[in-house]
């Protein structure tokens, strides 16, 4: 099947890996990260035509890679978060209900990024298929 749907399944792991990305208290991580990420690419020189990302959830990363670089390849096991990171690329904003976490909503705005056109979201199928000739690739 091409394009599955497994978080149905398991809501809490939807609801988790969306406040893992953008809850303010759980995501802590994610600018250091990419700031490491940044200097890593400014130590090493390393060329920025395209990066391509295992795993982009909901497309964070994904999104802000695309500031540095022409191209970014996100790709996704899960249809669910592919469906959330093509529409926060055309719609710039989203409220996401938690069903299981007492639908809680969680308001998601990318519209500061006028970057992520360069996006490109697959659903990972075949790993061979899926990566172009990259600069960058992230696991």
């Amino acid at each position: 099947q091409q394009y599955f749907y497994d978080s149905h399944l398991h809501p809490e792991l939807f609801d988790n890996e969306i406040l893992f990305y953008h809850d303010k208290e759980k995501s802590t991580w994610f600018e250091p990260f990419i700031s490491k990420i940044n200097s890593l690419l400014d130590e090493y020189n390393i060329k920025l035509d395209t990066a391509t990302q295992l795993g982009s959830s909901i497309g964070r990363t994904t999104f802000e890679l695309t500031k540095r670089f022409d191209r970014v390849i996100g790709v996704e096991l899960c249809a669910k978060f592919l469906d959330v990171a093509i529409k926060l690329q055309n719609e710039g904003s989203l409220d996401l209900k938690l069903s299981s976490k007492n639908d809680q909503t969680i308001n998601i705005d990318i519209t500061d990024n006028l970057s992520v056109p360069k996006a490109v979201f697959k659903q990972m199928t075949w790993i061979p298929n899926e990566i172009p000739k990259s600069d960058l690739v992230l696991f």
